[in-house]
């Protein structure tokens, strides 16, 4: 039936918008700054100082405590 009536008015019969996507929407300071930061170590732009994880559910543990 939907596809019926969407051919029948050659398209939707109501305004369609499009969902705002994580490139429209502003993301907080700190996490643009970590991802600028990231894709810089990345590139090779700054050293990467980051902790190397062995173990995810080691560090999992110690996000929870």
């Amino acid at each position: 039936m939907f596809i019926a009536k969407f051919n029948h008015d050659k398209g939707f019969s109501y305004p369609v918008t499009a969902k705002e996507s994580i490139e429209t929407r502003k993301l907080p300071e700190e996490v643009e700054k970590a991802m600028v930061i990231a894709k810089a170590e990345e590139l090779g732009l700054l050293e990467d100082t980051s902790e190397k994880v062995a173990n995810v559910q080691e560090l999992r543990n110690r996000w929870v405590q």
